[in-house]
């Protein structure tokens, strides 16, 4: 019980109270004065209002776009709030297009010790059973948030680094992109952009709302007003791409061009009759990138989900099985592997995978059996 009271207690905090404690030459503190004294002096300091300003309800729409793979579009809702004083702030997202809908889970704050002075984020999700925490630093000549992290693929162990941008056009529009580099490879990708729009941000301000500190950091750098105009109909107007132009793009084309439009229709300024010509646009470009995928899965002989192709259905008589040798049996048992994996077999083909890998497989042990034991020799003993 000591242990734990001890290990609650920032370790410096303690020292400081005692010894101005021994100074003053009066009774020991309370337990609870301690404490009091410490949330005194670490109340949220300037930095912290950044993370204020994403407090709130959000809907999203997320574009994420992988090697090999058509990109992925989906969205959400995420509810931000302070917890601990301001101290520091929770990220609660979900996304609204599958069932089980998945969910994430994210911590923000600032560490102010001295030496210490950056952002840091810890995230959570119904995918996995890690964690991945990240640093950072506000970069006000670009009014962003960066974060660096490296995480660990849990399925083959290959480590990765990341780079999470968090930018704030407007106070009711807020977007995250992330960046990964893998050893070997100095180039980064961008695998994720997310654009957040404040729920009921339609609504009409209050005329005696103070500016927020994001807004009050990007005047001080003078882009204020350049940064707030990002998307916006009369600076940069929404994508028109034609039919023949999205066919007679490449992949990175498609990918900038789904960016553009994505981020366009959360645009408040967009009017209902834009957004469904952008909603036509993003159609297009997803079913160029799928015709794009197949196309190039075929070449390398994959499906459409960018997997390996399962061989075709392995046949083999018992008297091909009783001919074969351990190489024979070893290839024969790896190519019926491979074809029970086909999710499209129905349940007589597996029946008959199932006995075929049987039939191969006792072939394979009866081999084994019959050749001599270590030790063994097969000549006769002499008188």
């Amino acid at each position: 019980m000591h242990r734990l009271v001890i290990l609650s207690l920032p370790l410096l905090l303690v020292q400081c109270v005692f010894a101005q404690q021994a100074v003053r030459d009066t009774a020991a503190p309370t337990l609870h004065e301690v404490m009091a004294r410490g949330m005194e002096s670490t109340q949220p300091v300037l930095q912290h209002e950044l993370l204020h300003d994403m407090v709130g309800e959000w809907s999203y729409v997320t574009l994420m776009s992988m090697p090999q793979m058509p990109p992925l579009r989906g969205s959400g809702t995420t509810s931000v709030k302070t917890i601990m004083g301001g101290r520091f702030i929770e990220i609660r997202s979900t996304s609204t297009e599958q069932d089980p809908p998945s969910e994430s889970l994210g911590l923000m704050g600032f560490d102010s010790r001295p030496g210490h002075e950056q952002y840091f984020m810890l995230w959570l999700d119904s995918m996995g059973h890690y964690y991945t925490d990240a640093m950072g630093q506000w970069n006000q000549a670009t009014a962003s948030l960066t974060f660096h992290g490296q995480e660990t693929d849990p399925s083959t162990g290959a480590s990765s680094k990341y780079r999470q941008v968090f930018r704030f056009p407007g106070s009711d529009t807020m977007t995250c992109d992330v960046f990964v580099s893998v050893p070997g490879n100095p180039e980064e990708m961008q695998i994720v952009t997310i654009v957040y729009r404040r729920r009921g941000a339609d609504a009409p301000a209050s005329p005696d709302a103070g500016s927020t500190f994001a807004q009050t950091v990007r005047s001080q750098a003078g882009i204020g007003r350049a940064i707030d105009r990002i998307g916006s109909s009369s600076t940069s107007p929404a994508p028109t791409f034609t039919a023949d132009q999205i066919e007679s793009m490449d992949r990175v084309q498609l990918q900038r061009a789904m960016l553009n439009i994505m981020r366009a229709r959360t645009m408040p300024e967009v009017e209902d009759a834009t957004r469904m010509q952008l909603d036509m646009q993003y159609q297009a470009a997803m079913d160029r990138m799928r015709g794009l995928g197949s196309e190039q899965a075929g070449e390398r002989g994959l499906d459409s989900q960018g997997q390996p192709k399962p061989p075709p259905m392995p046949a083999f008589t018992p008297e091909e099985i009783d001919l074969m040798d351990s190489a024979d049996a070893r290839k024969a048992l790896m190519d019926i592997a491979g074809a029970r994996r086909n999710p499209d077999l129905s349940v007589e083909q597996k029946k008959g995978l199932q006995s075929l890998f049987a039939a191969v497989y006792q072939q394979l042990r009866t081999m084994r059996e019959s050749q001599p034991k270590a030790g063994e020799t097969g000549g006769t003993s002499q008188d």
